[in-house]
């Protein structure tokens, strides 16, 4: 950790008293031996060896009118047999926070038991668990800031995103006694581009894990090639009506300014997991927009009410019918394993929100609300960070993100992305090719399949094939693949616009930018009140005064360490460390038939 011997000598400058005190527990770790202070004020600093009698000291005093120090004084035998155990006194909590900040920030998993080993290998010290996990929690510290220092800063943070990054918005709402309450941030370059993506919107809100906890709430689409685009998120105190509410008017501003077209009734789709506050706030906010429910949760629901895997599979076949017959046929099989379950089914969940024959939008293939979820798992790391280094940390993979996606399919030079224009070739090849087809109208015709020994009227005009397959997925199915050959046409005329190279392009072309990019030496952590130009019309030479410093809010931490991961499976965890019994089985176990004994939680 240390390439460089330390050294000391008389007339050594150090520019501060910290970096005096860091270059002496520098060189006491190189030499093997201890000291103790002496006298420490704001003027002079002075030190001994540990050793009784060992003649070892040092003095250095500060210069006159500056926060210099100079070793005045310093005796540099020893006679002393130095240290007679594993540990070191001045190898401290902050002296390793120091050195290992670096590292603490580049590997954010970091764990303390590697921590101990790392130690003792590169310094040859022997440090307890606890204290390893302090240096952890201090060396964040260094790297991410204070909490407290982080809510001071968001004011001053809204008002540089919006400053840096045209078009996008930045709220920040507090209490009457300015504490903080919600903030919400839309990049001006996610909002552009969200009005080249599919007209879906995954909603979800997760937990932090932070020192005031709250809640993030995440508006996410999807792109052409299938990947996630964060459109707009949010930091609340709790999740609840008023804050689903509060959030979704504000994406209703981001919506109508930037894509306007996505306003048409039925075309823009909401997926959600029925999250409290979300059923009433699209149905109030976006009246005319579908709102599907996530079909992984509804089938955890349906499974914890009647206990059967069966039922499960007969829950998806539902919702991918195409035809009443075939959804009825399915129902009658659920009660034919249980009386109850279909009637529970169509009772607790409407089928026009999660069966696709009855689900007035197009969700393009995606039942359920992974699109967010998944958004969530990236966050894990993020979602411990103090508030400020958290937002940070988001706009930083979405720079990423934008910057990496305008490389991908850079040399093709089709109409449509790669991925679309694969799976096109694929049906065409291996089913198209084997349809007959007969022409009704100009634009209508009956396409007779030898797989099924069906028919199936294809529509150009509409875009609609009566397999459902084409509205649904948003590219001709196999059927309309079939009439797009015998017509000699390019099947990416009738893709949905979306899909198409230009569009993937427009979705990334604007840059995120950093909300200091005009002046990089200004900190984004402020360790003291700032003085912030108010712009409002009333009073636009009035400052920002101390008391309208935002406070954390009022937030009462649950007891115990924070759970890292989710419970999982009991042979997964297997060569890890860190676990602890579970009183309660989990559901894997359940199914399986295991002991409670053999259920584990990761902590």
């Amino acid at each position: 950790m240390s390439p460089t011997i330390p050294t000391l000598a008389i007339g050594d400058d150090f520019e501060t008293q910290e970096l005096l005190k860091q270059a002496c527990r520098e060189y006491a770790l190189y030499h093997t031996f201890e000291y103790i202070t002496l006298k420490a004020n704001k003027t002079r600093y002075t030190i001994r060896c540990k050793s009784e009698g060992c003649p070892w000291r040092l003095h250095a005093s500060q210069l006159d009118s500056t926060r210099m120090f100079r070793i005045k004084t310093y005796r540099t035998e020893h006679n002393c047999i130095g240290m007679l155990h594993g540990g070191h006194a001045q190898v401290t909590t902050s002296f390793l926070a120091n050195k290992l900040s670096e590292k603490i920030k580049e590997q954010p998993f970091y764990r303390p038991i590697d921590m101990v080993k790392d130690i003792q290998s590169d310094l040859g010290v022997k440090i307890s668990y606890s204290k390893a996990y302090r240096v952890k929690e201090r060396g964040q510290e260094l790297v991410n800031g204070k909490h407290e220092e982080s809510f001071k800063a968001l004011r001053q943070y809204c008002l540089d995103i919006e400053r840096t990054n045209p078009g996008s918005k930045a709220t920040l709402e507090t209490t009457p006694d300015n504490k903080f309450l919600r903030m919400f941030v839309c990049y001006g370059a996610s909002a552009t581009g969200f009005a080249h993506c599919r007209p879906i919107l995954g909603l979800d809100g997760t937990h932090l894990k932070t020192k005031y906890l709250g809640i993030l709430l995440t508006a996410t689409a999807i792109d052409a090639n299938g990947q996630l685009f964060p459109l707009a998120y949010a930091t609340v105190d709790a999740e609840n009506d008023t804050n689903w509410l509060w959030f979704l008017q504000l994406l209703y501003g981001v919506i109508i300014t930037y894509t306007q077209h996505f306003t048409v009734p039925g075309n823009l789709v909401f997926l959600s997991d029925r999250q409290k506050g979300l059923l009433e706030g699209v149905s109030l906010i976006f009246p005319d927009c579908p709102h599907g429910y996530c079909l992984r949760h509804l089938e955890e629901n349906f499974h914890r009410e009647f206990k059967n895997t069966q039922l499960k599979s007969l829950l998806w076949k539902a919702a991918r019918a195409m035809t009443k017959d075939k959804f009825d046929l399915i129902i009658r099989e659920m009660n034919g394993i249980n009386p109850r379950a279909g009637p529970w089914l169509l009772s607790h969940a409407n089928p026009e929100h999660w069966a696709e024959l009855f689900f007035v939008g197009r969700r393009y293939g995606n039942f359920t609300s992974n699109i967010a979820e998944s958004l969530n798992s990236w966050l894990l790391v993020a979602r411990e960070m103090p508030i400020l280094a958290m937002f940070e940390k988001i706009r930083q993979q979405l720079m990423t993100w934008f910057v990496e996606r305008r490389e991908i399919d850079k040399n093709n030079t089709g109409i449509l992305v790669k991925s679309v224009a694969n799976t096109i070739q694929v049906l065409q090849n291996d089913r198209s090719r084997r349809y007959r087809c007969i022409p009704c109208t100009a634009v209508w015709y009956e396409v007779s399949s030898s797989e099924t020994l069906k028919d199936y009227i294809v529509k150009l005009d509409s875009q609609t094939c009566s397999c459902r397959a084409w509205q649904s997925k948003g590219y001709p199915c196999s059927h309309a693949l079939a009439i797009v050959l015998l017509r000699k046409e390019d099947p990416a005329l009738y893709a949905k616009e979306f899909f198409t190279m230009d569009a993937f392009r427009k979705t990334y072309a604007a840059p995120i930018i950093h909300p200091h990019n005009d002046d990089f030496n200004r900190p984004l952590r402020y360790t003291e009140p700032v003085e912030i130009i108010n712009n409002s019309d009333d009073n636009p030479d009035s400052h920002e005064s101390d008391s309208d410093i935002i406070l954390p809010p009022n937030t009462r931490r649950p007891p115990g360490r924070p759970k890292k991961r989710r419970i999982r499976h009991r042979n997964e965890l297997e060569g890890e460390i860190g676990v602890r019994r579970q009183n309660q089985k989990c559901s894997r176990c359940k199914e399986a038939g295991h002991s409670k004994r053999t259920c584990r939680e990761v902590i």
